[in-house]
């Protein structure tokens, strides 16, 4: 954390913000290049409200103020959550998730549909939005096999609660690269990544 004052009802960020971010950073590359491999975070982050320690830990990594976040509706209720984040990260929170760099669900059955997020363009896929998504468990559910970059032939994923049509609107998703969406699934410390080239089979 920084020397400035810091509100007493906001809960504390990392110890050690640089290292921490840098060494969470490196755990999300990992991820990113290993699809569907569960990376377990260590963090000195108190996590508020709906927000589990690994989705905390990450967002005090990603977010900036030039990052738009967009909160559900689970954590968008909880104004200490929307504080938190603009003490600790900078970054404004969007009404809109077109307009969302990074949309938290604490829901993940209320997840909104993918193509209310920005895929990014043509010219700059990168603007697309990344979802963290928090889930009752990250194995447990449905397999789903998942070939692609990072996947030496295929890998299981299986998290629980996913709602009915995500993997098919993930196939569409998929199906746009170098457009679409990245997700990013947590659970208590945890968390796995499906970026946007991954394609997943039922």
């Amino acid at each position: 954390m920084s020397l400035a004052y810091q509100p007493p009802s906001i809960l504390p960020g990392f110890n050690d913000p640089v290292h921490e971010a840098q060494t969470v950073f490196r755990q999300l590359l990992e991820a990113m290049s290993h699809p569907g491999v569960i990376v377990d975070i260590e963090t000195t982050a108190e996590s508020p409200g709906e927000m589990s320690e690994s989705m905390t830990a990450l967002a005090l990594t990603l977010f900036d103020a030039d990052t738009p976040v967009w909160l559900d509706a689970a954590l968008a209720e909880r104004a200490s959550i929307a504080d938190y984040l603009r003490f600790h990260c900078g970054c404004p929170i969007t009404q809109s998730p077109i307009e969302a760099a990074f949309a938290l669900v604490g829901s993940v059955e209320c997840l909104p549909r993918l193509e209310r997020f920005s895929m990014g363009d043509v010219q700059y896929p990168e603007r697309s939005a990344t979802i963290l998504m928090e889930t009752p468990q990250l194995t447990g559910g449905d397999a789903i096999v998942l070939t692609g970059p990072g996947i030496a032939t295929t890998r299981e994923l299986d998290p629980v609660g996913l709602p009915d049509w995500f993997w098919s609107a993930w196939a569409v998703n998929h199906g746009a690269f170098p457009l679409g969406i990245d997700a990013i699934f947590t659970c208590g410390a945890e968390f796995c990544a499906l970026p946007r080239s991954t394609r997943a089979e039922v």
